[in-house]
């Protein structure tokens, strides 16, 4: 199959994606921030297996959780309409991004 096929298919399946997510959540921006997390997360995942079946090690492997919050992490909340802490950890802040989305969700449903 051609390159430019392929990518036309993978973009209208993200389309496809992006529109259900838009009606569980009644919002298109907050559907592309999802969106978004989502596939950053499958990626994330699939770089862990990878280095698994390779037998690396690094540092994005090790556990982040007691960290500082990203401020990326800080803005997303705010955007939610939460309220972030300056000395929340990356994963309470993770935690808390997960809440409000599900908070959301259950608005709209």
């Amino acid at each position: 199959m051609e390159q430019s096929t392929m990518e036309m298919e993978r973009i209208g399946h993200y389309v496809q994606l992006l529109n259900e997510i838009a009606k569980q959540v009644g919002d298109l921006n907050v559907a592309a921030r999802i969106l978004q997390e989502v596939a950053k997360d499958v990626r994330v995942a699939q770089m862990r297996e990878d280095r698994k079946v390779n037998g690396f090690v690094t540092a994005d492997v090790v556990d982040h959780g007691s960290e500082r919050a990203s401020e990326r992490q800080l803005a997303y909340i705010r955007d939610l309409g939460g309220r972030a802490r300056k000395n929340m950890t990356r994963e309470q802040a993770s935690k808390k991004i997960d809440e409000l989305l599900e908070a959301q969700a259950a608005q709209a449903a």
